[in-house]
């Protein structure tokens, strides 16, 4: 198998979307990726890395500016992508890593806690809960204290009725 100039440059600059990919899958809860899946989101992450170093790279410009330091280097992802005879910044790739592996912890957390769910059901865009089951949502709830389970006596209707110190009690049926 050879390898060409491009598929190398490819592998090294997309180095740190495969980090952030793997760590994010590692500590997530998630289906098993098929490989264009995982390529898919390893170019986003890697592509998201290298913007982020970008943004760092004109707010820290700034602040230079402010106190006449000098500027700190451009970002040549972009470029080394695209042209042939521009130089793989080993540095940069070494800071996008970095940058890499703490988006992978934010977007790990982000996930396991829930975070887009929560935010999409407080503006009323969604009313998905995020979790696999509805009792692994309520197990999980802070809300939630404690849940009672009553015997049931008859099913009527889709409900279930239930008995409680001589009152009657209509509940869904859950099954």
């Amino acid at each position: 198998m050879e390898l060409s100039v491009l598929t190398l440059r490819v592998v090294l600059l997309f180095f740190p979307g495969v980090l952030c990919a793997l760590v994010v899958h590692s500590l997530t809860i998630q289906r098993e990726r098929t490989t264009p899946q995982f390529l898919t989101s390893a170019f986003v992450y890697g592509v998201s890395t290298y913007l982020l170093l970008a943004a760092l790279r004109a707010g820290s410009a700034g602040v230079a500016d402010v106190f006449g330091w000098p500027a700190p280097p451009r970002v040549t992802f972009f470029a080394a992508l695209t042209d042939e005879r521009a130089r793989i910044a080993w540095g940069e790739i070494g800071l996008s890593a970095v940058v890499a592996l703490v988006l992978a912890l934010l977007l790990a957390a982000a996930g396991n806690h829930n975070l887009l769910h929560r935010l999409a059901e407080r503006c009323g865009i969604s009313r998905r809960f995020g979790e696999p089951d509805v009792w692994s949502h309520f197990l999980n709830s802070p809300e939630i204290r404690w849940i009672a389970f009553r015997p049931t006596l008859c099913m009527r209707d889709g409900l279930r009725h239930s008995r409680t110190r001589g009152k009657a009690r209509k509940s869904c049926c859950v099954t």
